[in-house]
């Protein structure tokens, strides 16, 4: 976690309660790929400068949200849902106000999924990527 600390916003991360527990999070981060592109991928002689700058104040950005999750016991309820769309309108408002976000990107969303799933297609997003899983086993 102190790793991360440099890019955690607090204003992009959420942690919903209920009677004052924890039930749902979000966690968000600035789309760093932009900042990076533009130093063509080289921090030296001047690229960690860029970079340091921009993890202070990310503009212009994209938005990535790598985790977001609700208890277990809360899944099939309606809760469940409120709480990822309450969530997503939070975050979304702060991204476009406080750090100019023309984007968002929610990721890895497993094919059976059926909430995230529901949910994704509610808020419009579009599929950029798919990724398939093999197995095979190593014993013969």
């Amino acid at each position: 976690g102190k790793k991360l600390k440099p890019i955690i916003h607090p204003d992009l991360n959420l942690i919903a309660e209920l009677d004052g527990r924890p039930v749902a999070f979000m966690l968000t981060f600035p789309d760093i790929n932009g900042v990076l592109r533009r130093v063509n991928g080289k921090l030296l002689p001047f690229g960690w400068f860029h970079v340091l700058r921009w993890m202070r104040k990310p503009a212009g950005t994209g938005m990535r949200v790598p985790l977001m999750g609700v208890l277990k016991r809360l899944h099939s309820s309606r809760m469940a849902s409120q709480l990822a769309f309450m969530m997503i309108e939070y975050i979304r408002r702060n991204s476009i106000a406080n750090y100019g976000a023309t984007r968002g990107e929610i990721g890895w969303i497993l094919d059976d999924n059926q909430g995230m799933m529901a949910i994704a297609d509610a808020i419009q997003s579009t599929i950029n990527r798919e990724y398939a899983i093999f197995e095979k086993s190593l014993i013969s």
